[in-house]
């Protein structure tokens, strides 16, 4: 007994020295910053007074002994005005440095006291033994805990609690031990439960700051609950499972309340989900949705709520109405999107290919339900546009929305590419017109690809000893060939709608450009530029057939349509040129205002300098293109054909001017680029509307 209790009282005695070592570090390095702002601060107060034209109060008021203001003589005078400004604003400078400095002071003695109460532990009676005197950690660990706390209580957390926790998840919400330990302390369910009670998506839903800062509290909790799958501790590993789990029920048992998939989905529209959490989450999903519809359910009445007629015990109608609304696979397709491997690997299964993509006569498709709830009210479907989304990572070897797009296609992304296009390009199915809001996920994809796209279209093969070295003209490898039907049907589909055309031929005209300079100086450079404008046919021919299926001739909306799309270029379009690293393809990134940014290969050689001057060329020519179709009429195919073909020879006009290129030598090139145009319309026309 006296032996245990010696030990014990030796091991209190460690803790305590621990501890009180811990202390002393803190505390030293608290005054050694406070005494380093204090100096910091006499010597700005200081230098700023030096000369006595400037008084600074104790209070930190700032005034000038001598102020243009009180001068009654000055009063009234030209400039009088502006010298008072000029003062004032050198005032509210001084004052301001002031600030930053007492800020600093502030942040100091805040981080000593998340410290301090992390190193001092929560034993009322005995000495913290895990104290280490690390004040960064100390904050974020007092951070974790304080953001666990504001969420436990719910939606009784006043706006200024939500604004403190949505900032801490915010600061945190990249950092892997905040993000684990406030996943964990949470649990599964209680995240799933914390989020469905916050009201975001209550009848009548939140209005004005409530509802804005809840949108907020659902982008960084969803962020950060990203980070916090990266871990795969048992811990992390335990919340994913209860999570995945705890998917096809209604939380509390409550059938009026949303699934645990509807709750999680909702989350991951935000931030980047481990690879293989989104690979069970997916199936674990897919499952349930495939289990609740065998019986000719839909997932409408499974997601949106039903009334069961006459049901209940008294006899009466049973009202299932969820009041969510929402579809938890358009936040998992998001969630994929801003994965691209988990993405590519989702849609590399056929199965899965098949039940989120879809199409007419595919056996055990999704039927993709609306979202009911009113926030969601763009004018397209949520659940497409996220389709869209994961496609495009998919196919394009980088995250949806990422800062900066990369350009990787490997087998496996070109693989799932295939798929699209066969899927997408088949006339039968229509899935462009019926998939509403995924057209521009489609136009990027094809930008992506123009460079395959083009060699397709233009019928070469470089198997054929007489066009062996074709390739080379577009950049592109005879092993990526398309099959010329396959890519002729997509690019129909692409130009017959009005977002994707517009993306497709600012692409095409951008790469075409970037294949005249790889070719400069010499006469591919003009075949390229041919090839180019029969690309540009194809796509302009199945616009114009397309608004003549949907307008009549001579109507107003039928004009302003052949405008629209024959001025298929953006103002303020800006670009980027990225040369080739290890696994990523040398690429221009396209940049336009209000809308996402796309991206096309430029074919240089890995590792590679590109030159810097080709984005300049690039974005001049779609800048001119722009000028070039400012408030011009257009009343008919014809008048369609000339504009659109004129804005498509932009970049071959450059050339030759910038090469001297005139007279008959011109004349003759155009009507090449013009026959070229034409031929592109052959390849596209469906009913010879011309």
């Amino acid at each position: 007994m006296a032996h245990k209790q010696i030990k014990d009282a030796g091991h209190e005695a460690d803790s305590a020295l621990k501890q009180a070592r811990a202390i002393e570090k803190v505390l030293t390095e608290a005054r050694d910053s406070l005494k380093a702002q204090q100096k910091r601060l006499h010597d700005y107060v200081q230098e700023t007074t030096a000369g006595g034209k400037v008084r600074i109060s104790n209070q930190g008021t700032v005034t000038f002994t001598d102020s243009v203001a009180d001068d009654p003589e000055l009063q009234g005078q030209p400039g009088f005005g502006q010298a008072v400004a000029a003062e004032q604003r050198r005032i509210d400078e001084i004052e301001g440095e002031i600030r930053k400095i007492l800020q600093t002071v502030t942040e100091v003695d805040d981080s000593a006291a998340a410290a301090l109460r992390y190193n001092v532990g929560n034993d009322k009676h005995g000495f913290n033994e895990h104290a280490t005197g690390n004040t960064e950690k100390a904050e974020d660990r007092y951070d974790s805990t304080r953001a666990v706390q504001l969420a436990q209580k719910g939606e009784d957390m006043s706006n200024s609690e939500l604004r403190e926790f949505n900032s801490l998840l915010k600061e945190h919400k990249k950092d892997p031990e905040f993000s684990e330990r406030f996943a964990t302390r949470m649990g599964g369910r209680g995240t799933l439960e914390f989020w469905e009670g916050m009201g975001l998506h209550d009848e009548p839903a939140p209005e004005g700051a409530r509802k804005e800062l809840l949108e907020q509290t659902r982008s960084q909790l969803g962020a950060t609950l990203g980070t916090a799958t990266q871990s795969d501790s048992k811990a992390m590993q335990d919340w994913k499972n209860d999570v995945i789990a705890d998917g096809p029920y209604a939380l509390d048992h409550d059938l009026n309340k949303p699934r645990g998939f509807q709750v999680m989905s909702d989350l991951m529209n935000s931030g980047r989900y481990d690879s293989a959490f989104l690979k069970d989450y997916g199936n674990a999903l897919i499952d349930y949705e495939k289990d609740a519809t065998k019986n000719g359910d839909s997932l409408s009445d499974e997601y949106l709520g039903k009334v069961i007629p006459g049901s209940g015990l008294d006899g009466g109608d049973i009202d299932l109405t969820n009041d969510w609304g929402t579809d938890p696979m358009a936040g998992y397709m998001n969630a994929l999107g801003h994965n691209h491997e988990a993405s590519t690997e989702f849609f590399s299964n056929k199965s899965n290919f098949d039940y989120a993509v879809g199409g007419e006569g595919v056996k055990g498709a999704r039927d993709w339900p609306e979202d009911a709830y009113p926030q969601y009210d763009s004018g397209k479907s949520r659940g497409y546009d996220a389709l869209g989304h994961a496609l495009e990572s998919a196919t394009t070897g980088s995250d949806y929305g990422a800062a900066k797009p990369e350009l990787h296609r490997g087998e496996d992304e070109r693989a799932v590419m295939q798929r699209v296009m066969e899927r997408y390009g088949n006339p039968e199915m229509e899935l462009m017109d019926k998939q509403t809001g995924i057209s521009d996920s489609m136009g990027r994809m094809g930008a992506a690809y123009i460079d395959d796209l083009n060699y397709s279209i233009s019928g070469l093969d470089a198997s054929d000893q007489r066009q062996r070295g074709m390739e080379e003209l577009f950049g592109a490898k005879d092993e990526n060939r398309i099959e010329p039907v396959t890519a002729q049907q997509f690019v129909r589909e692409l130009g017959n709608d009005e977002t994707s055309h517009g993306i497709m031929s600012q692409a095409q005209q951008a790469f075409t450009t970037s294949r005249i300079q790889a070719h400069e100086g010499t006469a591919e450079a003009y075949r390229a530029a041919e090839w180019g404008m029969t690309m540009h046919g194809a796509l302009d021919e199945a616009r114009a057939e397309q608004i003549g299926r949907e307008y009549r001739e001579g109507d107003e909306d039928y004009n302003h349509e052949l405008a629209k799309s024959a001025a298929w270029k953006q103002a303020g379009v800006s670009v980027a040129v990225g040369g080739a690293t290890t696994g990523v393809e040398a690429a221009a990134t396209i940049l336009a205002p209000q809308a996402a940014p796309f991206v096309i290969p430029i074919a240089e050689a890995a590792g590679t300098a590109v030159e810097t001057g080709l984005g300049n060329e690039i974005a001049d020519s779609l800048k001119e293109s722009e000028r070039d179709s400012t408030g011009k009429a257009i009343n008919s195919i014809d008048g369609f054909d000339y504009e659109a073909k004129g804005l498509a020879r932009t970049g071959i006009d450059n050339y030759m001017n910038s090469h001297g290129v005139e007279g008959p030598s011109r004349d003759a090139r155009n009507t090449a680029l013009d026959a070229a145009y034409a031929r592109g319309g052959r390849i596209t026309d469906t009913d010879n509307s011309r």
